[in-house]
């Protein structure tokens, strides 16, 4: 095999193009591990046995204006995450769903319907308008 039939190969077989619903698995599982380690991160700093001046500069840098950015991505991540498993709970309860069709080839992706992507499209959007509150009580915050 030469070499630019290997890459033909390798180019042929990356998926071309992603559906939503991958998209959205891959958002979920990347705002669920920043969650996680942001709590375990809390936990373990907020769980020390510290003395009052360490304790003191702790506070001042977690209070200093330069930390509010990680807070706005923590709360952003928050309201992605819940609306996303808000849209799965759904889902898995069967709302959304509709019926079953027969398999016929070619197999056309059918992981997203029309009724589940209206869902998502209106729980994203109330999501994006609190990131939009959150970001101006932010900017409030900092003035």
């Amino acid at each position: 095999m030469s070499i630019t039939e290997t890459k033909k190969h390798a180019v042929a077989s990356y998926p071309k193009r992603y559906n939503l619903e991958r998209y959205m698995f891959f958002i979920q599982r990347a705002t669920g591990i920043f969650l996680v380690s942001y709590f375990y991160i809390h936990i373990f700093i907020y769980n020390q046995r510290i003395d009052a001046a360490l304790w003191a500069s702790i506070k001042t840098a977690f209070g200093n204006p330069t930390m509010y950015p990680m807070s706005f991505i923590f709360v952003t991540a928050i309201m992605i995450h819940g609306a996303n498993g808000l849209r799965l709970i759904l889902t898995q309860l069967g709302f959304f769903i509709g019926k079953p069709k027969l398999p016929v080839y070619p197999y056309p992706p059918s992981s997203i319907g029309k009724a589940e992507r209206v869902i998502l499209f209106i729980l994203i959007s109330v999501a994006i308008i609190l990131i939009i509150v959150a970001l101006g009580e932010f900017l409030f915050f900092i003035r």
